[in-house]
């Protein structure tokens, strides 16, 4: 008798086979419901994350005007770098990314290669070319690190070829009115004589663009109706392979389709085209309007900040002439605030 007794005990303690496998269902179907919050939980860490570096680098642009009386200069063209030697004006051939980052703390990568430091100018910017910022970079779509550089440009103040190198996730708002500037000096010399004859970038309407000097007073539409640094698209094909046109060159240089974007199309002066803000997708390298459009890896929206320091997440679909009209800092349209 004992001897049965101890048999079923045995018998009734075990799982049998059918048993097993449902508890596994029943994880997997866990799993597989749990798993989407996980993510989302996870993305929506990384949109405030981005939110913040948006906001850091929204409030050291303020900061810069308040010091300089002017917002980042958008410094000369993609050849160029930033000279550590040659101010915050128009002498300054570094864009905005350079520019702002005395007042993100990072003085001394501003500083690389200064006279007096014992480096030259071409390798304190080959050095600061290979120093990645988290700051610059969006969680969602790429950490900071080197990229590739694709199209093989020389840049000019450094050592030489250079293969690898830092990108920004953000651009500046230059306005309403696309246009990319066609001159650029080939010496520090022909850029400082008077005679030079550069672009004529008088119908921007943004806040940085090429050797650009823009004030808060020239902000007249108001600081808070006025777009000032957010996330600009990338092509999700070439999010490392720097063959994205709007993409392909470095943070560190000057007047560039890397660093800035618009609300509005080339050669629509004063009229209701507009940009809409894009999510990233793939798209071919040769897509027109692509290096224009701010945008991001988010679903839905995309971080931008205003000249008042705040950041909103935009939505893709917002309105296309409030769009077009939060580019331009002086065409005296009104703006519903409850618009975006």
């Amino acid at each position: 008798m004992p001897d049965n007794l101890e048999r079923v005990r045995r018998d009734c303690a075990a799982f049998s086979l059918v048993e097993l496998l449902v508890v596994v269902a029943i994880i997997g179907v866990l799993l597989a419901l749990l798993l989407p919050a996980v993510q989302a939980a996870r993305e929506a860490a990384r949109r405030i994350q981005c939110g913040n570096h948006v906001k850091q680098l929204a409030l050291a642009a303020i900061t810069h005007e308040s010091r300089e009386g002017f917002f980042p200069t958008g410094g000369w063209s993609k050849y160029w770098l930033g000279h550590p030697d040659r101010g915050f004006r128009k002498r300054q051939p570094g864009g905005w990314v350079y520019n702002v980052l005395p007042f993100l703390e990072l003085v001394a990568l501003h500083d690389i290669g200064s006279s007096g430091t014992g480096m030259t100018i071409q390798s304190g910017n080959s050095q600061r070319l290979a120093t990645p910022v988290a700051t610059f970079n969006c969680p969602t779509r790429r950490p900071a690190a080197l990229y590739r550089l694709a199209y093989g440009i020389q840049f000019q103040l450094t050592d030489g070829p250079v293969m690898q190198l830092a990108r920004s996730d953000y651009a500046i708002n230059s306005g309403d009115y696309f246009q990319s500037s066609v001159t650029s000096p080939t010496t520090l010399a022909e850029a400082d004589d008077p005679n030079f004859s550069w672009a004529d970038m008088s119908h921007q309407t943004g806040i940085s663009h090429q050797r650009s000097q823009v004030r808060l007073a020239d902000v007249t539409d108001g600081a808070s109706n006025t777009f000032l640094i957010g996330e600009k698209y990338i092509s999700s094909d070439h999010y490392t392979d720097g063959k994205d046109l709007g993409d392909s060159e470095t943070m560190y240089c000057g007047d560039d389709l890397d660093l800035r974007r618009w609300t509005g199309i080339a050669g629509a002066i004063g009229t209701t085209c507009s940009n809409r803000p894009v999510q990233d997708r793939p798209t071919p390298i040769s897509e027109g309007n692509a290096v224009q459009w701010f945008g991001s890896a988010h679903a839905n929206t995309f971080n931008m900040s205003l000249c008042d320091g705040s950041v909103s997440a935009i939505n893709y679909s917002i309105d296309a002439e409030v769009y077009r009209r939060l580019g331009n800092r002086e065409d005296g349209q009104p703006i519903n605030g409850g618009a975006f």
